[in-house]
């Protein structure tokens, strides 16, 4: 999950992921191991279950060289059996690349019931300027994020709902999970 920057290809608002955890959760079998540059994010998703693990869950809070710390969540993501990320994330396919695992982008692997239920949560996210933003680079991610959903919408409609008072209040001008995988 990347909600420091503008990586308009990476950045999947962490909606998407919280569903896509839940449907995975209905499996009592499976354990979710999440990846983020976003410390807050990764704990904020293993709140959902302890099921779900962070790096440091894995290898501790030791002071790892920035280099380590990267190949180690590298070598973990190859040994998951399916990664799901920004199709774009060169570390998502280069972990897919060294295990041999599957990499799904999280969009796709949400059906549209699934997508509606994310985007509809992102736009209450938004409508209550909510402390769940990082900083006002994951508001901005977020607002263009369910903009270029709208625009791309195979059969355009007017937002409703949450999304529609966004859109008339204005809030949506102001001017983001790299990862959740199954362990093998």
């Amino acid at each position: 999950m990347t909600s420091n920057k503008l990586w308009p290809n990476k950045y999947i608002p962490r909606e998407f992921y919280e569903v896509l955890l839940e449907r995975l959760l209905e499996d009592p079998t499976q354990r979710i191991l999440v990846f983020s540059d976003t410390p807050q994010e990764v704990d904020r998703l293993k709140e959902k279950s302890d099921r779900v693990m962070g790096i440091s869950d894995l290898f501790g809070e030791r002071d790892f060289t920035s280099g380590a710390r990267d190949f180690l969540e590298l070598y973990a993501m190859s040994l998951c059996k399916q990664i799901y990320g920004p199709p774009s994330s060169a570390y998502s396919q280069t972990a897919m690349t060294i295990g041999g695992c599957n990499l799904r982008a999280v969009q796709d692997a949400l059906t549209q019931e699934e997508h509606d239920i994310a985007m509809e949560r992102m736009s209450q996210r938004l409508e209550q300027k909510s402390d769940l933003f990082i900083n006002m680079g994951d508001v901005g991610q977020s607002c263009i994020s369910r903009s270029n959903t709208s625009c791309r919408a195979t059969t355009p409609r007017a937002p409703s709902g949450s999304s529609a008072r966004i859109w008339k209040t204005g809030w949506i001008k102001a001017l983001p999970i790299s990862c959740c995988a199954n362990f093998r």
